[in-house]
């Protein structure tokens, strides 16, 4: 069993890692779309989430290009894995073409488990959870 780790790191640069005890991620690309020169790779919400524990949602981290999560050493055996998904950084406001490029594929131990998932269409709408589990065996 492994306890819950925070990703409380800001991490600047086009391409960054961190690797901590038991997980790490990978973050590439660069937000060239706008004039900010130092580009932030972590939004926050004021806004509360629709959720159990909305606490869970008040930040994400966010990435141009590429965004990999993954967990080390996990013993032999399966599996139940929760993804936590909220839209916080856009409104139910903005408009629908800014937000439909945000979409993204999911991997469990290299299998392609989500293709295009939007987290604004699973949730039907901003500020609202969604978890998603996959069964998975390490071997």
């Amino acid at each position: 069993k492994f306890l819950y780790e925070g990703d409380n790191y800001e991490l600047t640069g086009s391409a960054t890692s961190y690797h901590g005890k038991n997980w790490g991620f990978s973050n590439t690309g660069d937000f060239m779309d706008d004039a900010i020169t130092e580009d932030t790779y972590s939004v926050s919400s004021e806004s509360a989430v629709s959720a159990k524990h909305p606490g869970l949602y008040q930040t994400a981290r966010r990435s141009p290009l590429s965004l990999a999560y993954f967990a080390f050493c996990f013993e032999n055996g399966s599996y139940n894995v929760k993804l936590h998904f909220a839209e916080i950084q856009f409104s139910d406001e903005e408009p629908y073409s800014r937000l439909a490029r945000r979409v993204f594929n999911i991997y469990v131990q290299g299998k392609l488990v989500w293709e295009d998932f939007s987290i604004r269409e699973e949730a039907n709408g901003s500020y609202k959870e969604v978890i998603r589990e996959v069964n998975t065996t390490e071997t």
